[in-house]
């Protein structure tokens, strides 16, 4: 049974990730009209609109544009919540060292990796519909393909520094959660080869402080990659 948590335990928590906020970004359309899509996400502030009247493209597009930033921002929301539980049963288990507090920080470790690439998964379909790609919405936006797309070499710069630099957690320990076995857990593998020889592999395995530490790294990069998405799409 999760348990709640004191004061001073989600304070700690919170201070390592009160940087980490929603886009915040400025849309301009080319008829002069400019909306602000603020962290709530899933309203926006019309700041100068001459042409109320929009044809259905327009109005698909600002429709996207407010459904992707709404996905985001709820999902940074829940990331934060996640990360506060995480943390605090980390603390927990090192004073205690019962395994029911360790239990529950790898549960909360197993649900922060999901939201963090359902994160960046949605801030691919925004940059998506922001720059008119022809690529229709699918049930996710290839990046093989937003790339192909993509003319802005600022874009470019900033999507490909995010993905080299998170590409271990995403495909090596979410990957483990996801598709493999559980990067906290010890197994051995056993093969056999053309010659009916019994081989063993060891899988790949990650300590609970050496995924903390993985971890606050990559929020660090989702933060900074927020925040150059920001400074762009101003």
């Amino acid at each position: 049974m999760i348990e709640n948590l004191k004061k001073s335990e989600t304070q700690l928590a919170i201070s390592k990730i009160q940087h980490l906020e929603g886009i915040n970004f400025k849309y301009k359309e080319d008829n002069g009209s400019v909306y602000m899509f603020n962290f709530i996400g899933n309203t926006f502030k019309i700041l100068f609109d001459p042409i109320p009247d929009k044809n259905i493209r327009e109005r698909e597009k600002l429709n996207n544009l407010i459904r992707w930033n709404t996905e985001i921002t709820i999902k940074i929301i829940h990331l934060r919540n996640t990360f506060i539980y995480l943390s605090a049963y980390l603390n927990r288990f090192k004073k205690s060292n019962l395994s029911k507090d360790q239990q529950h920080y790898r549960y909360f470790s197993e649900i922060i990796s999901y939201y963090f690439i359902s994160i960046r998964d949605n801030i691919l379909q925004l940059i998506n519909s922001y720059i008119d790609s022809p690529i229709k919405e699918e049930y996710k936006v290839s990046l093989e393909k937003l790339i192909k797309n993509l003319n802005d070499e600022e874009f470019l710069k900033i999507i490909n520094n995010f993905e080299y630099k998170t590409k271990r957690f995403r495909e090596e320990i979410r990957n483990g959660f996801t598709h493999k076995t559980n990067p906290f857990n010890h197994y051995y593998l056993t093969t056999i080869d053309n010659d009916d020889n019994l081989g063993i592999n060891y899988t790949n395995t990650i300590e609970d402080e050496e995924f903390y530490k993985e971890l606050l790294c990559n929020l660090e990069h989702l933060s900074n990659y927020i925040d150059s998405l920001r400074e762009k799409m101003q």
